[in-house]
């Protein structure tokens, strides 16, 4: 996939996917529970459109709005308590499913 990214927190011409417009709000918020909780992002309204959509559609437990104020208007991602809870599950998941792993990794492996 191509940069989408121009360094100021905007599409390039072209990158009007919503798979872009994930990717690209994905590294500008940070993924992980000590990054920021809360982008405000300067976007145009057709990419703030498709990031409005999609969390929406996906169901992200992110708050998100527009705040109507000079050009381009900017989105406000904030990050809910709900995102840190199920990022907190998926992690004893795989401290789970890697201890389960490491406990019969003897019987997976072929004996010599």
């Amino acid at each position: 996939m191509p940069e989408c990214g121009d360094g100021r927190g905007r599409l390039r011409h072209g990158c009007g996917s919503g798979a872009g417009a994930l990717e690209l709000a994905a590294e500008a918020y940070g993924t992980d529970a000590g990054a920021q909780r809360r982008l405000e992002w300067p976007l145009a309204e057709p990419k703030r459109r498709i990031v409005h959509q999609l969390i929406d559609r996906h169901e992200l437990p992110v708050r998100h709005e527009t705040r109507r104020m000079g050009r381009p208007y900017t989105l406000i991602l904030e990050k809910t308590a709900a995102l840190f809870e199920r990022a907190a599950a998926e992690r004893g998941e795989w401290v789970s499913e890697l201890d389960w792993l490491s406990r019969t990794a003897d019987r997976l492996s072929p004996r010599r």
